[in-house]
């Protein structure tokens, strides 16, 4: 084989081939780190509405990526049902999202991230299980489930048992909110002390 040959072999790929799919998984993974980054704060009623918003934002990206992975680009495994693919990828990223905004987040909202993080587990176990076109027997498929709910339990116990054990709200440097709180009242609540008035008050008139 010639040179000259070769070299084409090794540029069949144009830059846009590469593209493509990059486009595709940055936006999936774009949804996916704003459902992370919001989906534990959603417990927060301060940020509840914005986070929640996030959420939504996320899933649509994440359904438009999936969308443009599969049907357009045809890089993954797409099956035959394109609305049950996207659905399962939504369930995947939400799944994911939840125990990956729980280990970012766990000291601001501890006791909600225990239940977050094993419920996350179980269903992106499930999701990506149907998914990827595993063939499981009724019995394997049962006991596969039964595995993941007992382990979501485990796993809830020993986060909840740990949550428990830190102050009852943090801020994201791990302080307490309830001591922050407490410093804000005396130093950071605007009010200027009135020193005529305790004087007066103290038998001492001011000059």
């Amino acid at each position: 084989m010639s040179a000259d040959a070769q070299s084409d072999q090794l540029n069949l790929t144009t830059p846009w081939e590469v593209f493509k799919p990059y486009f595709s998984y940055l936006v999936m993974y774009l949804g996916m780190g704003l459902i992370s980054g919001s989906v534990v704060h959603a417990a927060q009623e301060d940020m509840r509405q914005y986070s929640l918003t996030l959420i939504g934002v996320g899933a649509i990206l994440f359904a438009l990526g999936s969308y443009l992975n599969e049907v357009l680009f045809k890089t993954g495994i797409l099956g035959d049902n394109i609305l049950k693919y996207v659905l399962l990828s939504l369930l995947l990223a939400m799944g994911t999202g939840m125990v990956s905004g729980s280990t970012q987040h766990f000291f601001d909202t501890p006791i909600f991230a225990s239940y977050l993080a094993p419920i996350g587990v179980f269903i992106s176990s499930v999701a990506f299980a149907i998914r990827q076109g595993y063939i499981l027997h009724r019995k394997n498929w049962m006991l596969f489930i039964v595995l993941g709910f007992a382990f979501s339990i485990v796993l809830h116990l020993v986060l909840l048992r740990y949550a428990e054990t830190l102050p009852v709200s943090a801020d994201h440097h791990g302080e307490s909110t309830e001591m922050t709180s407490e410093g804000d009242h005396d130093h950071g609540s605007g009010v200027i002390p009135d020193h005529d008035a305790a004087a007066e008050t103290n038998g001492m008139r001011p000059e």
